[in-house]
This record gives structure tokens, sequence and C-alpha cells, in this order.
């Protein structure tokens, strides 16, 4: 069972569907971002009820629960990481309505949000929310989905979250196609040019809805089982073999307090951030109110991806990142993560065109921002940039990119190789025509 090329093509171009207009969903989201029952206050670590530092020094519930933060070593390097054993379930229900191919879309609140409500996978859940470790309801929609046969699952996959983060975490990518269910509070079934359409809103389609997004088969697949080719599998041998070990984890993260801050300050000179803490009043959520620790991010940064075209075949331009906190220690993701301290002076165009330009002919820049997840990042919004070139050369392109056609993309996602930044600015390239 699996989506055919005309079921999602069909589903990209309807705007105006047979289920909603796109006019009204945009109304929706702006009535949601009004909501007065969402009151959430950055306050000291210190301050942050039911967690504190534990015999290892490390900062964690008092129930053991949920996550922890330890520290990570890298390269002579030691900083911070998060460790959340446990994977989560990031599930998109999808159905078929008059023809076309809708998702379910859950428009959430998270307190990290900087516009509080952005749209995300139709269940969105972490192992303390599906066990109700926090004392709360569980999610909407949560008794449907364990009631779907193992049959209409279309897509399974583990994808891992950022490694500099993050320790090792995964979280399980579902896309599931249901029977019609009738839209709860918070929900609407929304083709995907719908979603897609939501890109012109900054900060509107969070990262969890975006990684799911990406492991569409949008230009289908050569077979029902995506397979690496033989070049990409011996590239990411080769790698496995280099780097794994990379990172570290070890106890005591209490010598990077600060008390003049009330946070935990790791920087080192590649990467900085702080952990805060977070008081959280939300209404129509799983619990109503909480504590907890959110990564305040110290530097600005852009995601860029190359899409290269050579005789009108595109190819999409990744680069190798080593990060302490994935399995192997590196993964693929953007042609460039480009950080405010690298770029003081230019725009980003100025900056694409001086690194890119010498290659071929830029035809579109197109930026799009939207944010990291709002349960573990404090308001961080980050431009993802696309850069369509028309490659002069077949053999001349910048040494540290990978050129990989759509069905090596989507074999990579597929494999769990891919970042969640890489996976992210590849569904919103989606939305982006040359």
């Amino acid at each position: 069972m699996n989506f055919s090329n005309n079921d999602i093509a069909k589903s990209i171009e309807c705007l105006d569907g047979p289920k909603h207009k796109i006019e009204n969903l945009r109304k929706y989201l702006l009535g949601l971002q009004e909501n007065n029952d969402f009151d959430v206050n950055l306050i000291g670590i210190s301050k942050t009820k039911g967690w504190n530092f534990n015999k290892e020094l490390n900062f964690v519930h008092e129930t053991n629960k949920f996550f922890s933060l330890r520290r990570v070593k890298y390269d002579e390097i030691n900083t911070g990481i998060l460790n959340q054993p446990d994977s989560g379930i990031l599930a998109v229900l999808t159905t078929n309505i008059q023809g076309v191919l809708h998702v379910l879309v859950q428009f959430k609140e998270e307190p990290g949000n900087i516009n509080k409500v952005q749209l995300s996978p139709t269940i969105q859940a972490t192992k303390s929310n599906s066990t109700k470790a926090h004392g709360g309801n569980f999610p909407p929609y949560w008794d449907d989905f364990l009631s779907i046969p193992l049959d209409n699952y279309l897509i399974d996959s583990f994808q891992p979250e950022q490694g500099l983060r993050y320790w090792q975490k995964y979280n399980r990518n579902l896309v599931i196609i249901t029977d019609y269910l009738e839209e709860k509070e918070g929900f609407k079934w929304m083709t995907l040019g719908q979603i897609f359409e939501f890109t012109k809103i900054d900060n509107s389609i969070n990262s969890c809805l975006r990684s799911v997004l990406s492991l569409f088969p949008y230009a289908g697949r050569n077979s029902e089982v995506s397979t690496l080719s033989n070049n990409l599998k011996s590239m990411i041998t080769s790698n496995i073999e280099k780097n794994k070990g990379y990172g570290t984890i070890h106890d005591d993260v209490q010598s990077f307090y600060s008390g003049e801050t009330d946070s935990l300050e790791f920087k080192t000179d590649t990467d900085s951030f702080l952990m805060k803490g977070l008081q959280i009043k939300i209404k129509n959520r799983e619990v109503s109110s909480w504590h907890q620790p959110i990564i305040v991010e110290s530097d600005k940064v852009s995601y860029i991806l190359i899409r290269f075209y050579i005789d009108d075949c595109l190819y999409y331009g990744w680069s190798v990142y080593k990060e302490p906190g994935y399995v192997y220690g590196f993964i693929l993701g953007p042609s460039k993560k480009l950080t405010s301290n690298e770029n003081k002076e230019n725009s980003i165009s100025d900056w694409v065109d001086g690194n890119y330009g010498a290659y071929g002919n830029i035809s579109n820049i197109t930026e799009i921002t939207m944010s990291e997840e709002g349960g573990r990042f404090w308001q961080f919004e980050v431009p993802h940039v696309i850069v369509d070139l028309d490659l002069n050369d077949i053999n001349s392109y910048p040494a540290n990119i990978i050129l990989l056609d759509e069905q090596d993309s989507l074999s990579l996602i597929e494999s769990g190789f891919l970042s969640m930044e890489g996976r992210s600015i590849f569904t919103l390239s989606k939305s982006v025509k040359k």
C-alpha cells in the first residue's frame, strides 16, 4: 500500500479543497495565535520546579523521567547535551476526501514557539505522553492510532534528532492511511498544497511535521523498498568506520552552572547555548501547567540547500557533518549550516553568490523562515535558504558537496542518515518551484 505519484501531485496542487479553503485555514491559525490561555515565562534554571542536580551532578527531573542534561566530550571539547533515550512518536494520519489525499494536521501549542501555535503531526508524543508519566491525558486520537492495523502503515521510519543537542536520539516517523475521522478541536484535514502554502507564513510548520513530510515519495519510488545506491552505501560505510565513537557521554553538568545568569552555560569556539527554565500554563494540553528546562541558542544559523540542475536533471547538494550526538558520529545535512559568526557582513544572497556563483548560474534564491521544535528550543528561528543553480560543468562543484538525485535522497532519508536540518529543508524545498 502506498501513495501514487498522481495522489501526491493532485494533493499538492489543491489549495481550496473539498474540506477547507486555504484562506479559512490561515484565519484559523491566526485566531489560535491570539489565544490568551497561553502563559509562558523564561525563568532561571534553579527555579525550575521538579528539576535539580542528582548525585552524578546531571540535571534531571525528580521522577528520573522525561530527559536529563549531561556532559558530552568530542575533539577535546566538553559541553552539554540532552539525553532522552526513549523514542517519541511522530504520526501523520492520512485519508482520501473526494479523491484528494489529505493529512490530519494538529495546530499545536508549544511553550518555546515564537508564535504559540504551529502545524504539527496528528500525534506528536514522547514516551511521557504515551505512558502518562506526567499524570495528564493521552494525546488526542491516541485510541484511534492504536486501533489502526499495521497494514495501513505506509511509512514507518526511525529518524535522528540534532546531533549537537541530543545524545543518540531517534523519533519514530509514521505515515498511516485511515478512514475519515471527525476533526477534534485544534485539528484540520489539509491537502499537501495547503500545508506548503503555509511556508509563506514564518514559523508556521513545526520541525516534527517537516520531518515526517520529508519521507513522502514526491517523485515516486523505483520499488516498494527504496535502497541505497552502491556509491552512497560506500560513502556511508566509509564515514561509519572513520567517525563511530566520535562523541562520548559523561556525568557532571553542574560545573557549567552560572549564578550570574541562573543558567547552564555551554560555550565553545564553535557552538554555544544556554539551558534556562520555563514556567508554563497552557489550556487544552495533556497537562495544563508544568516547569521544564529549555535550550536558548546563543548564535543565529541559516540552513542552505543547493539544488543543482544538470541538463534539466535535479540533484540535491548534501554535506557530511561530524556531530557527537549521532550513533555513528556523523550524518549528512544541508549544503551548508551557516552561522552568523561565519557571515557577519554579507546578506545571504551575497554570501551564496560569493561561494557558489562560480559554479554556474544561480537562477533562484528562496528564503523560508521556520523554527526548531518548541518543546525543547526557545523561539529559535532558522532561515531555510533554497538555491537553484544551473551547473556549468558536471565535474566541477564544491568539493565538500555530495550530489544525490531524488531517489538517492529519499533512500538517504529512509536509511536514517539525513539530519533533522536536512529533512526540514528538503520538505520545504518541495514548495519551491524552479
